[in-house]
């Protein structure tokens, strides 16, 4: 659940507050680390473990489906990257 949202339209911002979810980022799950470690615990000294390329298709999707859905309400949505799409399922 959502719990707070804004739009700051001089930067261009959305800010988007929601309760920590236990499964982490889409980064997380790549180097299968826990969401609330040290950044440098997490990603320094591990390699990401690869996905195949069904669930490849299926995060692509799910994160295009994401994005047009945000553009059609008039949010921009740049900076799309593995460490803030969050997995919640």
């Amino acid at each position: 659940p959502t719990l707070a949202a804004d739009y700051i339209e001089e930067k261009r911002l959305a800010v988007i507050l929601r309760p920590a979810e236990p499964k982490g980022s889409l980064r997380d799950l790549l180097f299968q680390s826990k969401w609330a470690r040290p950044f440098d615990d997490k990603y320094a000294t591990k390699r990401a473990t690869p996905f195949s390329e069904t669930r490849v298709a299926t995060w692509g999707r799910h994160i295009l489906e994401g994005i047009m859905a945000l553009r059609v309400k008039g949010f921009p949505a740049g900076h799309v990257h593995t460490g803030n799409v969050i997995v919640d399922n």
